[in-house]
């Protein structure tokens, strides 16, 4: 078992304590007849796990088979062994060879390594079932509960941000920074020049940005790629140091033009782009955003409640659930992949707006972050998905309850 798999494997481990378990992930997906797959002698353990997750579980009348990929070892893996053994029969444990895997009459074959490569329509590996727990266990679920316990409240998921990706129309800047990512020299330009900037205004001197042509000089440039730190209040509220170059202020980096009187409020919960990485505050798209809604008389207040990176990922939901919201609030939220309840959760897909042509002028930073020109084009296409989707009419959005989890 390799150390990518050993981490995800203990990642697993934490989705079945926190109550996302295999029974229901296999309700979830129709699987009703799965195969676990263990590559080595290691996995046994594991396997073991996922078996007594289905003997304990009474609800899901699934009938799972478990095989374990080696050339070596007893044909029974014996449940007598462990401290359940008094409680549980013991668990059968074919012991085969991978060419054997598509002769099972299975719904879904479950691999659990990420270097297993087995060409088989109905596999999944361990890296792709890790994905869907994860999303599950610690994104989804929570958000849900969230939903449930503040009717009313919008969520809209931005699964896809804009980055820069290789087409003909192409920019030679953007040219240059697609270079250094195919050559693996630099994917976060705007990152790497902080330190660059450091020294040369300890120097006395001045190099070239990505922001020259926007006309700040290397002083201003280095303040606006610092990162604020970040700070967890002994009740788990996340905040930002306060920093008048950056406009944080009580821990939240401001929105410029926010009206006095407002109906609702729109949030904006995620990470750098969402922060507003390099660009100054009042120049964000949660600030252009703001003033779009001001122009069209729709009563609402825009609120950035990012950090420009999150180091935990519980740390959106402390922010997200100590938010004051209300019926008809609506919250953007990325720190995460698409969540698997589509139908539930709307999505706007921002993933393509930058691509050349349009009107924005030169709009990446580097590969990954944007500046004030891609931030104007964010919040057009956010105000035009808002106004599209009828967003501003006051729905309120039914939401089904969770659906049931097994635990040990």
């Amino acid at each position: 078992m390799t150390e990518t798999d050993e981490r995800m494997i203990t990642q697993l481990r934490d989705c079945f304590n926190a109550g996302y378990q295999m029974p229901q992930y296999c309700i979830d997906n129709n699987i009703k007849k799965p195969l676990f797959v263990g590559v080595d002698e290691s996995q046994k353990s594991f396997l073991w796990e996922i078996y007594v997750q289905f003997k304990f579980d009474k609800l899901a009348a699934i009938q799972p088979k478990f095989v374990l990929i080696s050339d070596s070892g007893d044909k029974k893996f014996i449940a007598e062994n462990y401290f359940f053994g008094a409680f549980l029969s013991s668990m059968s444990l074919e012991i085969i060879s991978e060419k054997d895997l598509a002769n099972f009459d299975t719904d879904k074959i479950i691999i659990l390594s990420t270097s297993n490569n087995a060409k088989i329509d109905k596999a999944i590996c361990l890296n792709a079932l890790y994905r869907e727990f994860f999303n599950r266990t610690f994104i989804e679920m929570p958000l849900l509960h969230f939903l449930q316990n503040n009717p009313g409240v919008k969520i809209i998921g931005c699964s896809n941000l804009p980055f820069l990706r290789e087409h003909e129309n192409n920019t030679a800047y953007e040219k240059h920074l697609l270079n250094l990512a195919k050559n693996k020299k630099s994917f976060n330009v705007a990152g790497d020049l902080v330190w660059s900037l450091k020294q040369a205004l300890n120097e006395g001197k001045t190099i070239s940005t990505p922001y020259d042509f926007l006309g700040y000089s290397n002083k201003d440039i280095y303040h606006l790629l610092r990162t604020s730190e970040v700070k967890v209040t002994p009740g788990g509220k996340v905040l930002l140091e306060d920093d008048d170059f950056l406009g944080i202020r009580n821990g939240r980096r401001m929105t410029a033009n926010q009206p006095e009187k407002y109906r609702n409020t729109i949030y904006f919960l995620g990470q750098c782009i969402y922060y507003g990485y390099g660009v100054p505050w009042e120049k964000t798209f949660e600030s252009c955003l703001q003033k779009l809604l001001n122009e069209n008389n729709l009563p609402y207040r825009v609120e950035n409640v990012s950090s420009a990176n999150h180091g935990r990922k519980q740390d959106a939901f402390y922010i997200l659930n100590q938010l004051d919201v209300k019926s008809g609030d609506i919250i953007f939220v990325h720190w995460f992949d698409q969540p698997l309840s589509s139908k539930i959760f709307r999505f706007c897909d921002l993933n393509h707006i930058l691509d050349l042509p349009h009107n924005y002028g030169e709009c990446f930073a580097d590969f990954v972050h944007i500046n004030e020109n891609g931030h104007r084009a964010v919040a057009d296409k956010i105000f035009e998905y808002l106004v599209e989707n009828d967003f501003f009419k006051h729905t309120n959005f039914e939401y089904p309850p969770p659906s049931h989890t097994s635990s040990l």
